[in-house]
């Protein structure tokens, strides 16, 4: 690239190098939602507002900007196939990403699809379509697709690959549906008022299902479908298990965030902070990570359940781990935080937001 310089008559000559190999961390704009396919390195953001996910190599910071559907929401990632599953809740359809080309294909799913789960012993997907009463079914091998009819729309979707179930809540039924990905049968379950997220523990075979409505977690016995209620903090909104520990841990809108002993039920109340609907844990360091609107991420020790507060962006949203590199991600308003699980230092700082034709380049 060759630059006049009218004032000092020279010329100024820069190697065309691509933009994004000059920077410190790649830069893409307003970042809404991340997954993390530790097998390779990569993670991939889903753009806020638009109809893109980045693809970023974690290693050199290098990433490609791929089409999704419109609305696109929560990614999952099958480590074993490489492919990486986006629901697109206006376009009613499913983007698949294929890691080791960074190719996308579009398949149809049901009306207003919002959450997405893997199974990867059985390399089979489920998608929780919100605006219908079914799921889509996707075989990760021939990317086909069908359906199972629940009855009601579903909002999330669990899977334990340890028992082949997965499981759906239907907050308009106050109920989860619970499905055998070997048969197709279901079996309807009731919980608590407008449930909404799930996790599941495929040691213990419990499912915990977060009931925003009635502000407790319904936990379900795998094996027998009985079920037991523990109170959380108000309006719950995130969960997720740590298998190692046997903890549950429930992030709060309102009231921060709350244990579960998985053997007892008993409860403890830590982090007061104001959380957003997200929570990711690290099993291996058994860290918990809560975006919050206070003071940015809020680490909890969970040998101890003291509390680390590590300054990223301004409003952070969502966060994802990688086990392996022990590297935490933080999609905020202006980009993505990257912090050293070891040290909680800052590895990359939030970059500026650009437009999404931007992040293209």
């Amino acid at each position: 690239v060759y630059v006049a310089n009218h004032n000092t008559n020279d010329v100024t000559v820069m190697d065309g190098i691509p933009r994004d190999a000059l920077m410190e961390r790649p830069v893409i704009g307003a970042p809404n939602y991340i997954a993390v396919n530790p097998a390779t390195n990569h993670f991939y953001v889903v753009i806020r507002g638009g109809a893109e996910v980045a693809a970023v190599d974690a290693a050199t910071n290098r990433f490609i900007s791929l089409p999704t559907g419109y609305g696109p929401q929560d990614p999952a990632v099958n480590s074993v196939t490489n492919r990486i599953y986006i629901p697109n809740s206006a376009g009613n359809t499913v983007t698949v990403v294929d890691g080791a080309t960074n190719t996308a294909a579009t398949i149809p799913a049901g009306k207003d699809p919002t959450s997405v789960a893997v199974n990867p012993v059985t390399n089979k997907i489920y998608v929780a379509n919100f605006g219908e009463p079914n799921v889509t079914v996707i075989d990760g091998a021939s990317n086909a697709a069908s359906s199972i009819e629940i009855s009601s729309p579903a909002n999330f979707v669990a899977v334990n690959p340890a028992t082949n179930k997965v499981y759906f809540s239907t907050p308009k039924t106050n109920s989860v549906r619970a499905i055998d990905g070997a048969t197709g049968k279901t079996t309807n379950i009731g919980v608590g008022e407008l449930p909404y997220a799930i996790a599941v523990n495929p040691v213990t075979n419990k499912i915990y299902v977060v009931n925003r409505g009635s502000n407790n977690v319904t936990v379900i016995d795998g094996a027998t479908n009985k079920t037991a209620k523990v109170k959380t903090a108000a309006k719950p909104s995130a969960i997720i298990t740590n298998p190692v520990t046997n903890k549950i841990y429930v992030a709060s809108v309102e009231g921060g965030v709350t244990v579960i002993d998985g053997a007892t039920n008993k409860t403890k109340k830590i982090a007061d902070d104001l959380n957003r609907a997200s929570i990711a844990v690290n099993t291996a360091t058994n860290k918990i990570y809560v975006p919050n609107q206070i003071s940015g991420l809020t680490v909890i020790d969970g040998a101890t359940n003291e509390t680390t507060a590590v300054e990223t962006g301004p409003s952070p949203w969502t966060v994802a781990v990688n086990p392996v590199t022990n590297t935490v991600y933080v999609a905020d308003q202006n980009g993505i935080t990257v912090i050293d699980g070891a040290t909680n230092k800052i590895i990359k700082a939030p970059a500026r937001a650009v437009t999404n034709s931007a992040a293209r380049e």
